[in-house]
């Protein structure tokens, strides 16, 4: 699982180097430079990944949650998806959509994804503006405002997007079946947007119970490449970062899936219009 972590996030320091370049320099193909990865660990274990690319003034920021939906258990699946949301209903210094404007106000874009390993935030901003994006995910990782009056309009959202993409779409509903019937026991079979029962039944503790482990910063790596100083991005981030308590490790999963024994098939039917 190591293994194929690490090659996303390689994979996630190039194409973030081509976007970065995208605004109008050149980087060469298989530069040299680009396999010059900075490593920094702080204290409270959050780890810190750079990669300096100057070919255009502007930086990427990401910040990997090591949590996606195989760390969930019955009863709380989508959890971490919902955490995509939830993560622009406001914090304790900002309020909900505050952080989505001002990266805006300063000409930048961002956005987030769940997937079964991780969940991933990230900004695309002029460089100048490193230490107003690292402040802003900083602030959101350690504070964040999780109460009924912010958790239930995105409980809505999720649970239409559920039916939206899931429920009402053949093609949805179709590739669920395939998860749940290509796995025997690991939670990889579990889908990303959770089952229903479970988006609607999520309480307000069980939110914090999941954030304050799986947001912790010795469970973040943060990502920042384009054109930075190495050495300003690690007292930035130090600054921001650095005096947010670890918390214990989130469990790992335990389950190992079985060997598959044969073919497996499914006959799926529901109503559809042609």
């Amino acid at each position: 699982m190591l293994r194929r972590w690490t090659a996303g996030v390689l994979l996630v320091l190039f194409a973030a180097a081509g976007g970065a370049a995208a605004g109008g320099g050149e980087v060469s193909a298989l530069n040299p430079d680009l396999l010059k990865i900075r490593e920094h660990r702080l204290d409270n274990g959050l780890q810190l990944l750079m990669l300096e690319d100057h070919s255009a003034p502007v930086v990427s920021l990401q910040v990997w949650a090591h949590t996606g939906s195989r760390n969930e258990r019955p009863g709380i699946t989508g959890i971490s998806h919902m955490f995509e949301h939830m993560m622009f209903r406001g914090s304790k210094k900002y309020g909900p959509e505050e952080h989505n404007n001002i990266v805006k106000r300063y000409g930048g874009r961002l956005n987030a994804f769940t997937a079964e390993d991780m969940t991933v935030y990230f900004e695309n901003i002029a460089s100048d503006y490193l230490e107003l994006v690292v402040s802003l995910e900083a602030e959101r990782d350690a504070n964040l405002n999780i109460t009924e009056e912010t958790m239930e309009p995105e409980r809505k959202v999720v649970a239409e997007e559920r039916r939206m993409r899931t429920d009402n779409s053949l093609f949805g509903s179709a590739f669920e079946q395939l998860l749940i019937n290509s796995y025997v026991a690991h939670p990889y079979l579990w889908p990303v947007v959770g089952w229903m029962s479970d988006i609607q039944g999520w309480t307000v503790e069980d939110l914090r119970e999941y954030y304050r482990i799986h947001y912790a910063p010795n469970n973040l790596t943060v990502i920042i490449v384009g054109d930075f100083d190495p050495d300003d991005a690690v007292a930035i981030v130090e600054k921001y970062y650095g005096a947010i308590p670890a918390q214990e490790p989130p469990e790992g999963v335990r389950t190992v899936e079985p060997p598959q024994r044969g073919e497996r098939r499914v006959k799926f039917y529901r109503p559809t219009q042609l």
